[in-house]
């Protein structure tokens, strides 16, 4: 196979359907951290998100013949993800990097001395963020957890852009309220 980083997502489907190993090892590394990060915010135990991961790339390799390339494999991908995590019907809170992300609010993070704090935060945050509408949560999590942008959102969530860009944008600002609202005494 050529440089793997230069042949595309679609090209290596191709080459996983005549049953190119090589290829669809290449795109599980190319994808398996983001698939991770966003299940690891959408189901509350790190093993659930382990498992549905795996999963998802066994139904990858399995559906590789009938993959047609009509937007993007991210897309396609994380559409397969998130119909998983919704199936379990455990979808929760973002954790700790996305709770320093929204709490401290600064590129600096959070002080050496403030794991207690950050831990507490962080189970705010996902209080927090169970009393987002689902939509917005989703949008949110896919943007900010899995760190995709807002087109490929739009396509796993199949909206226009402008319309996922909302959702990430209002969903952020709606666990915002929620966050003050929560510390007022």
């Amino acid at each position: 196979m050529a440089d793997a980083g230069l042949v595309t997502d679609d090209a290596l489907m191709t080459l996983a359907a005549a049953d190119d190993a090589a290829a669809f090892s290449t795109l599980i590394r190319r994808h398996e951290q983001a698939v991770l990060r966003y299940l690891r915010q959408a189901l509350p135990d790190v093993h659930d998100a382990h498992d549905v991961c795996q999963d998802v790339f066994v139904e990858v390799w399995r559906r590789r013949q009938s993959y047609e390339p009509r937007g993007t494999f991210a897309a396609w991908l994380f559409r397969m993800v998130r119909s998983r995590a919704t199936s379990r019907g455990r979808f929760h809170a973002v954790r700790r990097l996305f709770a320093a992300r929204v709490v401290h609010d600064d590129a600096s993070g959070p002080r050496p001395d403030a794991l207690y704090d950050e831990r507490v935060a962080a189970a705010q945050v996902r209080k927090a963020l169970q009393q987002v509408p689902a939509t917005l949560r989703e949008a949110v999590a896919l943007r900010h957890g899995a760190d995709l942008d807002h087109r490929t959102i739009a396509a796993i969530l199949e909206v226009d852009e402008a319309t996922a860009r909302q959702r990430a944008c209002r969903g952020l600002a709606v666990l915002r309220e929620r966050l003050s609202a929560a510390e007022r005494p």
